[in-house]
């Protein structure tokens, strides 16, 4: 047995001892323990000792006990084994048995009315059973003793559950692993042909100790090295060699040495980091238990903050190339542990892969995650709720390929269109007397087909409103959409009757043969196969929840390990991570109650009081792999965490380890290592300011601007003729970005999609209050002055078409919008008399150097008077819209009069325009500049931004400022401004604070 505190002599005594081994070429050397990482680690050790790694084969402890078991197994040993579903089962049916449940009432009343609660306790004893296994074997052996008597109520009941459990699976001629290891042992005990046998086909085992390896696992071990060779490199800490308290104490409780009967080789550990440095002063520091010397702060041991994952990962970047820039570090010589790796994989495939700034690496650990498999189909289906009918889950069951393929429905936008238009929210079919009808799958199925078939817009049978939007090929699509939904509906109502094991199998083997064609899913075959382990001859009825809990890891995500490849910087999880020797350490992550993970104990767990099991805990673990991430490294340590709370700014603290270990280091120093703390975006002032603070962005401002400008933005050729709307023309005034990226470049920032709502609305929200006001001024409708009749008719419609809460909500909430904007209807119908204005069309010509423009629109116009509103909290749009409009429809002499109803400080503002006074506010000569910089704009960027919310003019300074706030930023903005050329090219940022002045001076008159 060779023991050392860090793992590369380890490794090097394992070289020495393969190049003399006299293994043949046919047998394998069998290394047990090392995981993905560390197998590659120790491969390219081998190979720099030994010129070779032939002829090795790595593998985990489970599989040698499987080899060993069947090298020692009798000839006549027949039975087959028991995968975890099976034994979970057989545990479950155990805690169903009369006998048990009489003999112990106060543990069968927790779940005897919920087999949900049964199933669960039945994973978690399946769980603990297989930890008795592991820390106390011989446990099981007592409870099979007649005399034995257990020491306490509850281990009582589980030895009575274990009896009960064992006796199922014998019967059914299965075993599990308790089989196994008494197997072994046994066979050790009465077989010497077998020892033999097993010495010739396992001469020899190498196995890394590592810190969770226990003690009964060493004693199989020590048991049959007199028939096989049995190395032990035993990466641990001799606690016999620290002071009480100490780090290295406090931080390695998980790896104390297991005591064995073989000589113990202690391998001479020293510091691997290179003298004169904070990191090799802090590792002596350790292993001497000294005070650091004198911390000098030379960049070797570095502490980050950030606000997110995302900018951890920039933050090493940042760190990384300077570390290029004044050093040698290869980047195999970089290892960077992420503590939850899963939420740093797409940072570290952005940032790595920066064209300027490409550096090689490798994701241990990465997963890919089929969600699109024909299992995970099958799961979302069992899973998706009847009761409720969500719209947009429904939606996602089809976007399943499996799904598609089968029903051959193609077009998921148009049925996410469909839906919305029909107001299907809630349930397949619903109570007609409180208005639920309205919003049901089955209404708004009909609404639809009756609609498309019969060509009608309006009321059919005196209640359904019909819907016509499906013609031609797309009733294809309805017709297929309808009979999916309602076979889902009649398949899901069977989950409501309680059946058994043997019924349930069925309606799940005939669910997929519905659902998928089956002859080409291999997925789904596997599974109706290992349906056949389930415990069928049970008469016990179970609920559809229950099953689902059953199925639960047959049904888990399909996923894979990316084979990564090999070369460059080494990413890897931090948890139960293997650390391996590296140049540059970094450790992303050390976040408060994130680090060391917090493992809470079971109340019945029996060996919750025994001192191994409690010092091999998880959070034990996670202390050792710190000490090991601090002692493993020869040049620089890199520590960050999340620092700060991104939307509160709340200064949050690092994991306990960082702590202590920041605490170790600064006492009684004169210089203190202090973290630095990185602001929430890149783009800050901060870094320009801060020595401290490195980014690599700094280094990209230093481009010519107008190199990047002319060759991203370059003028394009435009036709000689456009038709454009007024929505286009006053868009560009308010966001030219968002314009020169739409029409000029043909790019969309596509916004996050909103999902298909799942219940009406109870009361109105300001977009819904909105929605209303406008249907009431396009319908010309002043509530208090029509009929009863037509009251209804309106709310009936407005039901329908989801804009109002069901039931007498819905009169409640049109009061309400009424009450709220009672001065805006009572001055608007004032103007405009009972009838409700003609929406008149409108057409302006203007030619600009050869280009002729067309800027059409609708108007609504009675009297020759134009009167339109703009009652809401952004009025820019509105107010230019009025504004152009009036321009065009004043000088085509289509009206006499444009009147604007706005709000301003919150009361109710009218304005009254007429073609006399028109130069007064919007002179010819603004308007021809206006359209000529709209021409540019066509063919050229031209900066255009008025951050809707400011009232109140502000110099170039406040301007520039305000625009870091991010409610003001559209993305468009956002995307262009803070590139590099943008905010440090004068000539750019002049231009747009000269056009914010002329739109905030031409707003601001009205």
């Amino acid at each position: 047995m060779f023991q050392s505190t860090l793992i590369q002599p380890l490794i090097k005594q394992l070289a020495l001892i393969l190049k003399h081994s006299k293994n043949s070429v046919f047998q394998p050397e069998y290394i047990v323990g090392a995981n993905a990482s560390t197998k590659s680690y120790i491969k390219e050790q081998l190979t720099t000792y030994n010129g070779v790694t032939a002829n090795l084969k790595f593998t985990s402890w489970n599989n040698v006990l499987q080899i060993i078991f069947r090298l020692l197994k009798p000839s006549n040993f027949v039975f087959e084994y028991a995968n975890t579903t099976t034994t979970t089962q057989y545990l479950y049916n155990a805690l169903s048995e009369t006998n048990f449940i009489a003999q112990f009432p106060e543990i069968s009343n927790y779940y005897s009315k919920d087999k949900r609660k049964q199933y669960g306790l039945a994973k978690k004893i399946n769980h603990l059973f297989e930890e008795y296994l592991r820390y106390q074997p011989q446990l099981f052996k007592q409870w099979q003793t007649t005399t034995y008597s257990p020491k306490s109520p509850t281990e009582q009941w589980q030895q009575a559950l274990w009896k009960t459990y064992r006796e199922m699976l014998q019967q059914a001629n299965l075993y599990d692993s308790y089989t196994v290891l008494e197997t072994i042992y046994n066979e050790m005990s009465i077989n010497s042909d077998r020892l033999i046998y097993l010495g010739e086909k396992l001469p020899c085992i190498h196995f890394l100790h590592t810190a969770q390896t226990t003690t009964s696992e060493m004693q199989l071990l020590q048991a049959i090295r007199p028939y096989c060779t049995v190395y032990l490199y035993s990466h641990s800490v001799n606690h016999n060699s620290y002071n009480k308290g100490s780090l290295m104490q406090l931080w390695s409780n998980a790896a104390q040495s297991v005591q064995t009967d073989s000589t113990l080789q202690q391998i001479e550990h020293t510091a691997s980091a290179h003298k004169s440095t904070d990191l090799y002063n802090l590792q002596q520091s350790l292993y001497k238990q000294t005070e650091p010397i004198s911390y000098i702060g030379d960049h070797t041991i570095q502490i980050q903050g950030h606000y997110t994952p995302f900018r951890e990962i920039e933050g090493l970047l940042n760190s990384l190339i300077e570390k290029y820039h004044t050093t040698t570090v290869h980047a195999k010589d970089i290892v960077v542990y992420c503590n939850d790796l899963s939420n740093y994989i797409p940072a570290i495939h952005y940032f790595f892969n920066q064209p300027k700034y490409a550096i090689p690496y490798c994701i241990f650990g990465e997963y890919n995650y089929h969600t699109d498999t024909p299992l995970q189909a099958l799961s979302a289906l069992l899973a998706y709720r009847v009761e409720i009918m969500d719209p947009e889950e429904l939606l996602i069951l089809l976007q399943y390929p499996c799904l598609n393929k089968k029903f051959r429905i193609t077009d998921i936008e148009l049925l996410r269109k469909w839906i919305k238009q029909a107001n299907i929210r809630f349930q397949y079919e619903a109570d007609q007397t409180q208005d639920l009808h309205y919003i049901s799958w089955k209404n708004g199925l009909d609404r639809i087909l009756l609609g498309s078939c019969i060509g009608q817009q309006e009321e059919y049978n005196n209640d359904l409103l019909l819907l016509d939007v499906a013609e031609g090929a797309t009733m294809d699509q309805l017709i297929t959409f309808r009979y999916f939904v309602e076979q889902l509906y009649n398949y899901k109502q069977e989950t409501h009757t309680d059946k058994t094991i043997a019924q349930w199998i069925l309606y799940t083997q005939e669910l997929i043969e519905f659902f998928f064609i089956v002859e080409k899913e291999d997925e789904l075959r596997e599974f109706c196969k290992q349906l056949s382990d389930f415990y069928t001859n049970s008469p016990e009825v179970h609920d559809f929840e229950t099953w689902q809990m059953m199925l639960q890891p047959l049904l888990q995500n399909s996923q894979e390990s990316i084979p990564p490849t090999l070369g460059g910087i080494t990413f890897m999880g931090l948890k139960q991570a293997q650390v391996i020797p590296s140049t540059f350490t970094a450790v992303l992550g050390m976040s408060y109650n994130t680090f060391p993970t917090t493992q809470q104990g079971i109340s019945f767990d029996l060996l919750k009081d025994i001192e191994e099991y409690k010092v091999k805990s998880r959070k034990e673990y996670d202390k050792f792999t710190f000490l090991n991430l601090i002692l493993q490294t020869t040049d620089t340590l890199y520590i960050s965490y999340l620092s700060h709370h991104p939307k509160t700014n709340d200064e949050l603290p690092p994991s306990i380890l960082v702590e202590q270990l920041i605490a170790f280091i600064n006492q009684k120093t004169p210089q203190q290592l202090t973290v630095v703390h990185h602001p929430l975006q890149r783009y800050s002032t901060l870094y320009n300011r801060q020595i401290d603070l490195i980014s690599y962005t700094q280094n990209l401002t230093t481009i010519a601007s107008e190199e990047i400008i002319t060759s991203s933005l370059v003028p394009i050729d435009t036709p000689k003729e456009f038709i454009i709307s007024m929505t286009r023309l006053t868009g560009f005034y308010i966001d030219s970005f968002k314009q020169f990226y739409n029409y000029t470049l043909g790019i969309y920032i596509e916004e996050e999609q909103d999902t298909l709502p799942t219940a009406e609305p109870f009361e109105l929200a300001p977009v819904e209050l909105w929605q209303i006001r406008n249907y009431f001024f396009q319908h010309h409708i002043h509530w208090y002055t029509i009929s009863e009749k037509d009251k209804k008719h309106h709310l009936k419609l407005l039901k329908a078409q989801g804009l109002l809460p069901l039931n007498h909500l819905g009169e409640v909430s049109i009061d309400q919008a009424f009450s709220k904007y009672m001065p805006l209807y009572n001055t608007f119908f004032s103007l405009t008399g009972e009838n409700a204005p003609i929406q008149t069309p409108y057409q302006y010509n203007y030619t600009v150097e050869d280009t002729i423009y067309y800027i059409e629109g609708m108007a609504p116009i009675k009297n020759k008077q134009y009167c339109i509103t703009a009652y809401s909290t952004n009025t820019n749009r509105i107010i230019l819209d009025w504004l152009f409009t009036s321009y065009i429809l004043l000088k085509s002499h289509l009206c006499d009069t444009c009147i604007l109803l706005f709000n301003k400080n919150k009361e109710l503002k009218q304005k009254e325009l007429t073609l006399e006074q028109l130069d007064n506010y919007f002179s010819q000569s603004e308007w021809d500049n206006l359209l000529h910089t709209f021409h540019k704009g066509i063919k050229e960027f031209t900066p255009f931004y008025l951050p809707y919310e400011i009232n109140e003019y502000l110099t170039v300074d406040d301007y520039i400022e305000s625009l870091t706030v991010e409610a003001y930023l559209s993305p468009y903005v956002a995307k262009e401004l803070y590139k590099p050329y943008f905010l440090n090219n004068k000539e750019l940022t002049t231009a747009m604070f000269e056009n914010y002045k002329i739109m905030f001076n031409l707003i601001n008159r009205i």
